[in-house]
């Protein structure tokens, strides 16, 4: 057991920083060490801002019963991790400590492979709130809000490989309860079943520039086709972020692809991205097949976005056919520029040349799909020799 103290403040009264690892610990190391944190504790020229807890799973349910015994009145940060993986912790309705109402809320709060009732007051007030690979019952939509509507002043929200919510049919779409996080900066989720967590952007009342940040994780056997099974989900995201001006897309294919792709509205020139897809997929697939995909996905996703004017496209050994360009600029009336880079290894490019290209961002077709198209960009580059 390591038990590291950083000192943040030299002034009379420092905050300190706790910082418990170990991998792998016997449970009575670890309670030697929170015996030394509980005697910092009690030293009240110490404030304990800060306490990190990344163990095995023995040593953290031999420490969680210690924490109600021996609450921090000024620890602004908990950050509790079971480390090895072997089994998630069923259920800590008996360890974690319910926050007595006479101390300040937390500010950040990271939970990984610990499962804590949602109605714990742990959840008061946060400013953070990261959940990763918990282990709890299915959570309603009601259930979340609630936590939510506890900490309405929250700025980043991270749910990674959490359990899906459970939907409930809603009779009446256009009465659907809504929580409000005006303070909320960032929204990620990273899963392969993100259409749950997704439905949660329509009880939310975000801020127009709020970054949401979706992540597929999938398995080695995905198919790209699974993709279109998530349009619906990316449609509800679309929903809340409103209007789209500019769309990057960087696609990276061989054995192992990956999407990447962000969206937002012109901010003071800065352009902050106000929604991240990525997706990646491995496995025996054709050429070009997940890009094909993605590109296709366009019509369905981008209807509504009617103000998009900028599209960037950057992709490696991956060829589109001048058909599925077509199919995908239905999506995007009102663009002005078109930048596209493509970068081979194959000494045969199975796609189309930078001149057929040009040609076809310059043919009659394109004009009518895309009337106010005005700077076109096109790099295609083709490595002769590569293996």
């Amino acid at each position: 057991m390591r038990l590291a103290l950083t000192v943040l403040s030299e002034n009379p009264h420092p905050k300190i920083d706790i910082y418990l690892d170990s991998f792998p610990c016997a449970p009575p190391l670890a309670l030697q060490a929170w015996q030394r944190v509980t005697r910092l504790a009690e030293d009240k020229s110490i404030q304990i801002r800060s306490l990190i807890v990344k163990v095995d799973r023995e040593s953290m349910r031999s420490l969680l019963p210690h924490l109600p015994n021996h609450p921090l009145p000024r620890l602004e940060e908990l950050e509790l991790v079971v480390v090895d993986g072997q089994d998630y912790i069923s259920s800590m309705d008996d360890f974690i400590p319910e926050i007595p109402s006479d101390h300040p809320p937390l500010y950040s709060l990271k939970l990984e492979v610990i499962a804590i009732p949602l109605e714990n007051t742990i959840f008061n007030g946060l400013r953070k709130l990261e959940l990763i690979w918990l282990s709890l019952p299915l959570p309603t939509t009601d259930s979340f809000l609630d936590v939510l509507d506890r900490c309405t002043g929250l700025e980043i929200l991270v749910l990674d490989s959490s359990p899906p919510l459970l939907v409930e049919k809603v009779d009446c779409p256009n009465h659907y309860r809504t929580v409000e996080l005006s303070h909320l900066k960032t929204f990620r989720v990273s899963d392969d079943r993100v259409e749950q967590i997704v439905h949660l952007l329509l009880h939310l009342s975000l801020p127009p520039t709020t970054t949401i940040g979706l992540e597929w994780v999938v398995e080695d056997d995905w198919n790209w086709n699974h993709f279109f099974e998530d349009l619906p989900a990316l449609s509800l995201a679309l929903q809340v972020l409103g209007v789209v001006e500019w769309l990057d897309v960087k696609f990276t294919g061989g054995d192992y692809s990956d999407a990447y792709i962000k969206a937002g509205r012109d901010t003071l020139g800065l352009r902050p991205p106000l929604l991240l897809i990525s997706l990646e997929g491995e496995g025996e697939q054709p050429k070009s097949v997940g890009f094909e995909i993605v590109m296709l996905s366009f019509p369905h996703l981008f209807s509504s976005s009617t103000q998009l004017r900028h599209l960037n496209v950057t992709c490696d050994d991956q060829f589109l056919s001048l058909e599925i360009w077509a199919d995908a600029l239905t999506a995007f009336p009102y663009i002005t520029t078109l930048d596209y880079s493509s970068i081979s290894s194959y000494i045969e490019n199975l796609g189309p040349t930078e001149e057929e290209l040009r040609q076809f961002f310059a043919s009659p077709q394109v004009a009518t799909l895309c009337p106010r198209l005005s700077t076109v960009n096109i790099l295609v580059h083709v490595l002769h020799g590569c293996d």
